[in-house]
């Protein structure tokens, strides 16, 4: 891919910054621009890389049954799935430990640390948690580092919150069990610490870290793999999408 179809295929269409004219705002298209027309005449190649998300997002709207009404997103910063669900009719409640900049009438969001907040027993109808978990009690986002088990105490906290007979859908990055640059990844004997009652656990991988998404049907071989670059940005070549039922 050259330069102009990174810019085409990079940018997040679902969301844009209205300035209204603001003079910073001209002074930083103007340095893109010219930081662009740097970059075409390198003559630079680029490869894709396609995110979990690719799969975490569909595979979760596949997984809402009819008759939710109230979801907790745990780790909404950085997304703005919140105002998707909202947007769809769900009363949503974010928790996260960074501010949240966006509001909806069917939103309520909830600033907090995990490892320190209390959850009302059997509060929502559906948990979710994506891309969020493994970094629990890692320092990642600045919040405070936990010595050991702070995806534990996150998920039990979770669990807690759902009520019986409610849909539990988490995402986590797949892989040979390692922590490092504040994350970790899971195969199905550590996510099955983690979780009761899983309904259905599904991994998907890909070949290395350039190539497309696939699911793996033979969990083994997701506990030797490793990752070609785990300081890389975007380094998961395998992620686990897990719905447990609390009965």
């Amino acid at each position: 891919m050259d330069f102009d179809e990174t810019v085409r295929y990079g940018t997040n269409k679902n969301i844009y910054f209205d300035t209204q004219g603001s003079p910073g705002r001209a002074l930083v298209e103007l340095a893109k621009k010219a930081a662009r027309a740097v970059e075409r005449r390198s003559k630079l190649a680029y490869r894709p890389v396609f995110s979990e998300q690719t799969l975490e997002y569909p595979l979760l709207y596949q997984a809402i049954e009819p008759g939710v009404k109230t979801i907790l997103d745990f780790g909404s910063v950085e997304n703005i799935l919140p105002m998707v669900l909202c947007s769809l009719g769900y009363q949503v409640t974010g928790l996260d430990f960074l501010p949240y900049p966006f509001q909806h009438p069917n939103f309520r969001f909830i600033q907090h640390d995990i490892m320190t907040w209390e959850p009302k027993e059997d509060a929502f109808d559906m948990v979710i948690s994506i891309s969020t978990m493994e970094h629990v009690g890692l320092g990642y986002s600045g919040d405070p580092l936990q010595q050991d088990g702070g995806d534990k105490i996150a998920a039990g906290k979770l669990w807690k919150s759902l009520r019986k007979g409610g849909k539990l859908y988490v995402t986590l990055p797949a892989g040979k069990p390692h922590e490092q640059r504040g994350y970790r990844t899971y195969n199905e004997a550590r996510i099955r610490q983690l979780f009761p009652n899983i309904e259905r656990l599904r991994f998907f991988r890909k070949a290395g870290r350039f190539e497309p998404w696939a699911e793996e049907q033979d969990s083994s071989r997701i506990d030797s793999l490793s990752y070609s670059n785990y300081d890389a940005l975007y380094p998961t070549e395998a992620v686990a999408i897990i719905e447990a039922r609390k009965l």
